[in-house]
């Protein structure tokens, strides 16, 4: 069983939703999520923010935090 098979599995025998932010990955695991039936239930939403423009606006990513850690 792969990870997101059990990490599914798991949201629906909790009855939990989930929400991701993404950036390198740029939708990736949203786009894992949506392959499985019934996941609407589940996956509340998703965000990309690629820039640190978009992190720091959507996301409330401090700009000092961005210049210390890098994106």
């Amino acid at each position: 069983m792969e990870y997101a098979d059990k990490f599914v599995e798991l949201l629906f025998k909790s009855d939990m939703t989930v929400s991701c932010a993404e950036s390198c990955t740029g939708g990736m695991i949203a786009s894992e999520l949506v392959s499985y039936a019934g996941i609407s239930d589940h996956f509340y939403e998703g965000i990309v923010t690629y820039s640190n423009e978009s992190k720091h606006k959507y996301l409330k990513v401090k700009n000092e935090t961005l210049d210390k850690y890098g994106a």
